[in-house]
């Protein structure tokens, strides 16, 4: 049920939106410890984490309505909604999207990731001076990245490019899967500034 749905009041539905998250980010962690390859995350763990950004999401909207007793709303954004945007970018990246339902849910994912980058692009969730603007900058400008590829209809043709390169190409590292293989063991569970850093390297986040 949509928060403002809700007839609680706004301690209330903190409560309530912690202990969800709390329990969602639970079932993320178990799901990813059990993927063989962090950069091509199973059903299961994309549709926790296209649950938890929704609630995030939810969450920054109705940032009025609520009173952040316990952690702050940055931090819950931090802490649960980038690890959720990291791995539907991934999936995003790999053209996992396939099923039906899947394809249904996309522009529901789409939206809620562009709101993500508009509220933190925009000053209205972070400042400079905040000690986490430096993590939710460098993950909102590759969240955009992503974005303006998919929406330029980019996004299909430079898979297909890195996908079956020419002679030149396969010499390229950016191009190669090398740097990729690293993420065989789910080393970057905690998706921080390094996460951030690496997938910004992917060929298909590049904004040209």
């Amino acid at each position: 049920m949509p928060m403002k749905s809700c007839d609680r009041s706004a301690a209330e539905l903190d409560l309530m939106l912690g202990i969800k998250l709390n329990y969602l980010h639970v079932l993320f962690l178990q799901h990813l410890a059990l993927v063989r390859r962090v950069s091509e995350p199973e059903t299961q763990l994309r549709n926790i984490a296209q649950e938890i950004l929704s609630l995030v999401v939810e969450a920054v909207l109705f940032k009025d309505h609520l009173v952040h007793s316990g952690t702050s709303l940055t931090w819950k954004v931090v802490y649960y909604g980038l690890a959720a945007a990291g791995v539907i970018c991934l999936s995003l990246l790999q053209n996992q999207y396939s099923l039906e339902h899947e394809l249904a849910a996309a522009p529901k994912i789409l939206r809620d990731l562009g709101v993500l980058v508009a509220e933190i692009e925009y000053g209205t969730l972070v400042y400079k001076e905040d000690a986490n603007y430096a993590l939710l900058a460098g993950a909102t400008e590759t969240i955009k990245n992503i974005l303006d590829n998919i929406s330029r209809s980019r996004l299909d043709q430079r898979r297909l490019n890195v996908q079956a390169p020419d002679a030149t190409a396969q010499d390229d590292p950016e191009l190669g899967s090398a740097s990729w293989d690293l993420w065989g063991t789910g080393n970057l569970q905690d998706f921080d500034t390094n996460f951030w850093l690496m997938l910004a390297e992917h060929p298909l986040t590049f904004n040209t």
